[in-house]
């Protein structure tokens, strides 16, 4: 692990708007998650996909407090002007954070294909099979992603800090399979509502024909 010896610009510390950025938003989503576990709870249909986004906001919960330990140790200031022991430690807790964000995400997914899966009627099997399919794929791509953050160095914590003998992947394979997962990501919602887009018209001119 190399660290720069000179500065690359002045001393500029962006913590303060990065904090604000990823804190605004959390009480607002306290406030949605309590909303609507009690209104399923009321409803007596909590389901698959309320567990699912529950289990998504701790994941995410994490990851914001480690990413916050990181901001205060220096994650948001150039290296030249970190401590170097708060060095280590930032990019320990940047590596520890990833896991967390990334499962948050699959699992955030998760949740919206097991809702359209409540809500889709029995004939639609091709449909559901292919929503199924999409979270499969992207929750693998997921775990393989977060394998190969750990694995690309041996040992692991050459990550964070240096290592006598220490063996490291190229970057270039974790950030190919990092942009996968980010593809996958985008790509998973919008194709399961485009099948139920499908599904309803099938469902339509089926209904047409036989008017």
């Amino acid at each position: 692990m190399h660290f720069p010896l000179r500065a690359l610009g002045p001393d500029t510390d962006r913590a303060t708007s990065l904090l604000a950025i990823l804190w605004t938003p959390f009480p607002l989503t306290v406030a949605l998650i309590c909303a609507r576990l009690f209104v399923r709870l009321k409803s007596k249909i909590l389901g698959l996909d309320d567990h699912a986004m529950v289990l998504a906001w701790m994941l995410q919960t994490v990851a914001l407090s480690l990413s916050t330990i990181y901001i205060k140790h220096g994650g948001t200031r150039h290296l030249f002007f970190v401590k170097p022991e708060d060095i280590v430690l930032l990019l320990r807790y940047n590596a520890m954070s990833q896991p967390f964000g990334a499962l948050a995400s699959a699992v955030g997914k998760s949740s919206i294909g097991f809702l359209m899966l409540r809500i889709m009627g029995p004939q639609t099997v091709w449909q559901k099979r292919v929503i199924y399919s999409q979270l499969a794929v992207y929750m693998i791509i997921t775990i393989l992603d977060i394998i190969l953050i750990f694995a690309q160095c041996s040992p692991p914590r050459a990550l964070w800090e240096k290592v006598p003998d220490s063996k490291c992947w190229n970057p270039v394979v974790s950030t190919d399979i990092t942009i996968l997962q980010s593809g996958q990501a985008l790509r998973t919602p919008v194709a399961s509502s485009l099948e139920e887009q499908n599904g309803q018209r099938l469902k339509f001119h089926q209904h047409m024909a036989h008017s």
